[in-house]
């Protein structure tokens, strides 16, 4: 059996020292103990335990899990958005990013742009401008337009 690592698939002798190694410990395993042996041998690092999931039902609440996520940043914040405009709520999340930012942490921000025109491109030239790295996605092009007649 061949398995499949991060990074494609691995040799012949990869899997076999896995599999060997899961047959090794002397019990019979559940499917799931196998897969998670499987994950961390392929990963190459143990799982981690403590994590947690928070179901957020409401923009209040999601802004503010959010914006305490950001507040809590110690060394990166990788962001993505669909919608981040220059209102009350993104330019919270704008000086959020750039006090982070100023304070030696990394920010990312991959935003997307369906609707260029209605996008505040000074917004995000003003986040550019303080280090961050602003990456747009979905970037309306003239051929998409003329292949879809908006």
């Amino acid at each position: 059996m061949q398995l499949e690592g991060a990074r494609g698939p691995l040799s012949a002798a990869q899997s076999k020292a896995i599999l060997d190694r899961l047959a090794s410990r002397g019990q019979d395993t559940g499917i799931f103990d196998r897969h998670l042996a499987l994950e961390e041998a392929i990963v190459g690092s143990p799982l981690t335990t403590g994590n947690r999931v928070v179901l957020l039902q409401d923009g209040p609440d999601t802004y503010r899990a959010m914006l305490a996520a950001i507040l809590a940043a110690r060394d990166h914040i990788n962001m993505e958005t669909y919608i981040l405009d220059d209102d009350d709520v993104g330019q919270r999340f704008a000086q959020a990013l750039i006090d982070k930012q100023r304070a030696g942490v990394q920010v990312h921000l991959i935003r997307d742009s369906v609707a260029p025109s209605a996008r505040p491109v000074a917004f995000f030239e003003h986040l550019a401008a303080s280090g961050i790295k602003v990456l747009e996605f979905n970037r309306s092009t003239p051929r998409w337009r003329a292949r879809t007649g908006n």
